[in-house]
């Protein structure tokens, strides 16, 4: 019977491919049919239909109009179910999808804003060194992602009733033996580079690297490869640890690893850093977590939303997007960033619009929500880097007026500092006597008073600033009296 039937469908696929006038049908029926049985097969059957000598055209088992009629009718159903046949033609855009790339970013900002801290602190920073930690972690994020998508199928995690992002094991468009075979590879060339990270960083670098792949692997668990060493039931993710694991893993380890690389120390500075940005990587997860919270119940996942409700899924999320705002004010306040460190705060209106989003909403429209927490992550660390940046141009301008002023003495700038201070005290002094700074002779009484001219004393040598200014115009010297020519004649 079963060779019957696949002999069947074998002749269906020859003339639905042979007769059909129409690309669209040829397009979409031909992925979902299997492929020619193979040549061993056909040259065990003596003649008939699957003989060698077969013909193309199989006009007795089935004829033209009726593959063609049927091809017609079966390319609309195909289409308004999402075309699974259509997507089986791009195993390239299958794999993309599996990789998940809209959430690589919570793997990269960690790592940029790690870098940035230990140039600031230290003037320590490789950009070959933390380029290679980041290769590391984006590859140890798209293993755990590939290993995710196989393990959850296998659990029965994903189903046909899944509302978010399609996954492609589940789907059908790779196969669950390639998924995990592809997952291992990528692990074991995150490992490859972890080695040569080990390298350079000694001991701490080590247990960063060999927990992140162990963890890559018991995020979701499953019986590969877990299963060989006795830990096929083992799964964070499944024990409800999901976001312990995203706020150490996408927070902690990339921070404080890529500062550890380029300075070889921590400080209290790179740790609050490193909760802020692990806040919005585990706000990601728990978007996730509300989203399925009845797909997981039924499977057993004792996620957070499972364990104590939405609701406090939802305050859990409002929390880990506030955490980041909320620490800059305070490690400015002890005096561990300078004031321009805070300019994320003005993305706080986003992170606003989100909290609100994930309040209201639930289900499938809580998956625009999921990437929305990714943007407000990449708008927070922009901001961040352009404070640093804006901090660390004012801090060497002003280093370098101090080694120009003090370490070298540029007599230039010495003697333009002087006039400024100068002509600084000219103003100052003008304005405290209720003068215009800039036109002090306003005519508006006569040089016959008693009250001398601006430049007498000054000329002579006396104080200037303690006698009092002459308040006339230059235009009203020719009618000055006797006494005051003759003094103005003196001071010459």
């Amino acid at each position: 019977m079963v060779s019957s039937a696949r002999c069947s469908r074998c002749q269906f696929r020859r003339n639905a491919l042979a007769t059909s006038d129409s690309l669209r049908c040829r397009q979409l029926v031909a992925p979902i049919l299997p492929d020619f049985p193979s040549q061993k097969f056909r040259q065990n059957r003596n003649g008939g239909p699957f003989s060698p000598n077969f013909p193309f055209k199989v006009s007795d088992v089935r004829s033209d109009s009726e593959q063609h009629t049927f091809a017609q009718n079966l390319a609309p159903t195909l289409e308004s179910n999402g075309g699974e046949g259509s997507k089986k033609q791009s195993q390239i855009g299958a794999w993309i999808q599996a990789i998940r790339p809209k959430t690589l970013s919570a793997s990269l900002m960690p790592v940029m804003v790690g870098h940035a801290l230990a140039y600031c602190d230290y003037r320590m920073a490789d950009i070959a060194v933390s380029a290679l930690f980041w290769a590391f972690a984006v590859l140890t994020q798209i293993g755990t992602n590939l290993h995710n998508d196989y393990a959850d199928f296998i659990r029965g995690a994903d189903t046909d009733k899944r509302i978010g992002p399609a996954r492609a094991t589940q789907k059908g468009w790779i196969k669950p033996r390639n998924m995990a075979k592809a997952s291992t590879i990528v692990l074991a060339i995150s490992l490859a580079i972890g080695v040569k990270l080990v390298a350079l960083g000694g001991l701490p670098i080590a247990l960063s690297v060999a927990s992140c792949i162990f963890g890559a692997f018991a995020y979701t668990g499953g019986p590969y490869p877990l299963g060989y060493i006795g830990l096929g039931k083992l799964s964070i993710a499944y024990a409800g640890l999901g976001d312990i694991f995203t706020m150490f893993y996408f927070g902690f380890v990339p921070v404080l690893s890529t500062y550890w690389l380029n300075t070889g120390r921590i400080t209290s500075t790179a740790i609050g850093f490193a909760i802020a940005m692990g806040s919005f990587a585990s706000a990601i997860i728990t978007v996730n977590n509300i989203r399925d919270v009845e797909d997981d119940r039924r499977v057993g996942k004792k996620t957070s939303a499972v364990r104590f409700g939405v609701n406090f899924a939802r305050r859990e999320y409002s929390i880990l997007m506030l955490t980041g705002y909320v620490i800059l004010p305070l490690m400015w306040a002890s005096g561990m960033i300078p004031a321009t460190w805070m300019l994320p705060l003005v993305t706080l209106l986003a992170a606003d619009y989100e909290i609100r989003d994930v309040n209201k909403n639930e289900g499938r429209k809580l998956n625009k929500s999921l990437f929305g927490t990714a943007k407000v992550q990449i708008l927070y660390t922009a901001f961040q880097l352009l404070g640093m940046y804006a901090s660390e141009r004012v801090r060497q301008a002003s280093y370098d007026l101090y080694a120009r002023l003090v370490l070298t003495y540029d007599p230039m700038l010495a003697a333009q500092l002087k006039l400024a201070i100068f002509i600084g005290a000219v103003y100052y002094h003008r304005k405290q006597k209720g003068q215009d700074p800039l036109y002090p002779y306003a005519a508006d009484d006569d040089m016959d008073s008693d009250a001398k001219p601006f430049w007498d004393g000054f000329l002579c040598g006396d104080d200037f600033m303690e006698r009092p200014v002459h308040r006339t115009s230059v235009r009203n010297f020719a009618q000055a009296g006797p006494n005051t020519q003759a003094r103005h004649h003196f001071a010459k």
